[in-house]
């Protein structure tokens, strides 16, 4: 009875299963992107009021141990994304035909892509902005400076906007860093996700058909030997890091979209397919299952090495050199063990589904969505209000939240347009909230 989905917080539930096929529900990754949307927010909220105190930014940047905690969350959050996505993906393609698969990932990821675009990162940027007027004039180490002929009436958001989609329509080529980072705000990996959601699609088709055979054998090893899994599982995203880190396919393609992070989007798409692959067995769901504490155990320790040596100023340079690589494989396993850790982890304690469940299950991504914006526009008001500073962060997240959840459930929620512009299942018709 769940929605289909084709974003990476939310799980792929057909609503028109093929003959023959019935539409799963894998209850473990509904509460993986749900836990993963609740992280998501307060991560997001030091920085951002830290750009709007320019005191709290400094302190970050100059904390060591923070800079390398929020370096370690993104080293396996976004993978893990990733890998949930391919999971739906499988599940997808198995009850729906190539072509719809496609129209429903553009729809459910293009459409709030152009909503965040042209409405939500306009109002994120103007409450930074009005925050910490300093901040007009950025991008310069990308090349690009954002200006206002007249700084005087940044106030004034219909000027603002104006200038927003000058700078969008006359100053941005392609998919810069700083589009990546400034204009698409929270859903910089969306634009990643579409190209490797299509890019692998080819290859999906064949695990599934002719090369099903492989498929069968490929998680037929990795259920019967832990260390293929564990260990083996690092060295294909290894490999490919180690290549595209020192950084020669980026000059080699300077200007093309996606250029300024090749090893991370290789690492993404790895785990991508690794999803689809965990999702194609459950003899290899079990195994996963069985082996969540050693890989948790595991990426602990990896990720003990590599911030020791970071700590010690003996992180290796970038190159090919033995400890370079050896470092690489390190880093590969910090991201990919407590990515199988967390979802063997949910596979085994998040099982159980229940009305407040399904319910986040549809809201999650309208959420995630709405956080950024909320957050900016919260922060420049509560920040004004005599209190310290924990307090301020704590009322920025109640806003925050509260306002989301809010607007999904008396805004996004009730029209077929709404649901469609925030990624939700357009024709379905609003229910009460939380019944079951």
């Amino acid at each position: 009875m769940g929605t289909p989905t084709a974003h990476p917080l939310e799980h792929v539930y057909p609503d028109e299963p093929q003959p023959g096929h019935q539409a799963t529900r894998r209850v473990e990754l509904d509460w993986l992107r749900m836990l993963v949307v609740l992280a998501t927010i307060p991560f997001h909220a030091v920085p951002i009021i830290g750009a709007s105190r320019t005191v709290l930014m400094v302190s970050a940047e100059s904390n060591p141990l923070l800079m390398i905690l929020g370096g370690f969350v993104l080293t396996w959050g976004i993978p893990l994304i990733f890998l949930m996505s391919g999971a739906a993906a499988k599940l997808a393609l198995d009850v729906r035909p190539p072509g719809a698969y496609m129209r429903e990932r553009l729809l459910r990821l293009g459409v709030p892509l152009l909503l965040m675009l042209f409405l939500l990162s306009p109002i994120q940027i103007y409450f930074i902005l009005l925050s910490n007027p300093s901040l007009i004039q950025m991008g310069p180490k990308y090349g690009i400076t954002i200006t206002f002929p007249e700084p005087e009436r940044i106030g004034d958001f219909l000027y603002f906007y104006q200038q927003y989609l000058h700078f969008l329509f006359t100053s941005v080529r392609g998919f810069t860093p700083l589009i990546d980072s400034l204009i698409l705000g929270h859903l910089w990996f969306v634009p990643r996700l579409l190209v490797v959601s299509f890019v692998s699609l080819p290859l999906l088709l064949y695990l599934r058909g002719r090369g099903r055979g492989m498929t069968e054998r490929l998680t037929a090893t990795a259920a019967a030997h832990p260390a293929v899994l564990l260990l083996g599982g690092a060295l294909v995203p290894a490999v490919l890091v180690a290549l595209l880190q020192p950084g020669w396919l980026n000059r080699l393609m300077a200007g093309w979209a996606f250029t300024d992070d090749w090893p991370a989007f290789s690492l993404n798409l790895v785990m991508f397919l690794y999803g689809t692959l965990i999702y194609s067995s459950e003899r290899l769901c079990a195994t996963v299952r069985a082996q969540a504490i050693p890989a948790l155990t595991l990426g602990v320790v990896c990720a003990g090495i590599v911030v020791t040596l970071i700590l010690l100023g003996r992180a290796p340079a970038i190159g090919y050199s033995p400890a370079s690589l050896l470092f690489v494989l390190a880093e590969t396993l910090m991201a990919w063990l407590p990515v199988l850790a967390l979802l063997g982890l949910a596979m085994r304690y998040l099982t159980v589904s229940t009305p407040v469940q399904r319910y986040l299950s549809d809201a999650v991504f309208p959420v995630f969505v709405l956080h950024g914006p909320l957050l900016t526009a919260s922060s420049y008001y509560v920040l004004q209000l005599p209190l310290p500073a924990i307090v301020q962060l704590v009322l920025v997240l109640i806003v925050t939240v509260a306002g989301a959840f809010g607007i999904y459930e008396y805004v996004v929620r009730r029209t077929p347009v709404t649901r469609l512009l925030f990624g939700v299942k357009a024709t379905q018709a609003a229910k009460p909230a939380l019944r079951g």
